[in-house]
């Protein structure tokens, strides 16, 4: 609970010295969560020093969660996951407010709970009549997948669909208010995987793909690719969920459409406005759509 001794929400002292304007007011959205809507101390991100943004360890599991649906999607999604060895990081998951991680288990976490609301967003969202949502599985790598790329890429969220009666999955990549990793990964697998003629990318896609400012999404993009060719997935999908105002999500789907042989068909931008826009206009979804608004959106 909180103390008198605690500093409002909106203290320097909560503040981090490297953030840029811009992440320090998203930043300040969720401290400003944590003490007026959760009545939460804000938690440590170093010894002694204290960060708006943050739980404590002693916090309860259910603080991150939007909605008791997402909770229970955590419940029995979070040791599945982590038994199959996909990327989960408790501390990130549970302490860490402004992380995309608990972001993307508040979004599709209430996805699961109504597949039938969530197949007609999905529509509005992917421009395809979505028959029904067959699975949600936040945090995944198909296995198959995997043994192809030989690394660590994962889907944030993975959806198994029905399109116009036929199988097909959205790969979902999430993103709050941390860039794409800038680190250059390259593997002769990913050459291999863009290179095959009947692949998703045009000729000599590696080459440009492997710059800071795509990288992540390329490999994202692979593991689509691949899923779709080695599994009985079905047609594929990329779809990057950020904020309107995301400069580096939006320069890497741009960098990356121009490498794609079917780029609107391929990879899709969505902002949240737009999806939680959509989701207001379903009734089992709108109230969601309200807390989403107000917990990551309101400044």
């Amino acid at each position: 609970m909180l103390s008198p001794m605690d500093p409002r929400w909106d203290s320097d002292a909560l503040t981090v010295a490297s953030d840029t304007a811009r992440l320090r007011r998203y930043r300040r959205a969720q401290s400003r969560w944590r003490e007026t809507v959760l009545g939460l101390p804000p938690g440590e991100s170093a010894p002694a020093r204290n960060v708006g943004s943050r739980l404590r360890t002693d916090a309860p599991d259910s603080a991150q969660w939007l909605t008791p649906h997402v909770a229970a999607y955590v419940a029995d999604r979070l040791p599945q996951a982590e038994r199959d060895g996909e990327a989960i990081e408790r501390g990130r998951l549970f302490g860490n407010l402004l992380s995309s991680q608990p972001l993307c288990f508040n979004v599709f976490g209430q996805l699961a709970a109504y597949p039938n609301a969530a197949a007609r967003l999905l529509t509005r969202l992917l421009d395809q009549h979505v028959d029904r949502v067959d699975d949600v599985l936040v945090e995944h790598t198909p296995p198959a997948a995997k043994a192809t790329l030989g690394d660590r890429s994962a889907f944030d969220a993975y959806l198994a669909l029905t399109i116009d009666g036929a199988p097909a999955f959205v790969g979902v990549e999430t993103k709050y208010t941390e860039p794409f990793s800038a680190t250059k990964y390259r593997r002769d697998s990913y050459d291999q995987v863009t290179e095959r003629a009947d692949g998703w990318f045009v000729k000599d896609a590696a080459r440009a793909a492997v710059t800071s400012a795509t990288n992540q999404l390329w490999r994202t993009l692979m593991l689509a690719q691949t899923t779709e060719l080695q599994t009985d997935a079905g047609s594929g999908t990329v779809l990057v969920l950020c904020l309107d105002d995301d400069p580096h999500a939006t320069q890497a789907v741009d960098g990356m459409h121009e490498l794609l042989r079917e780029p609107d068909r391929r990879l899709r931008r969505v902002t949240f406005e737009r999806m939680v826009e959509a989701a207001s206009e379903e009734e089992d979804l709108r109230a969601w759509a309200a807390l989403f608004t107000a917990r990551y959106l309101t400044l």
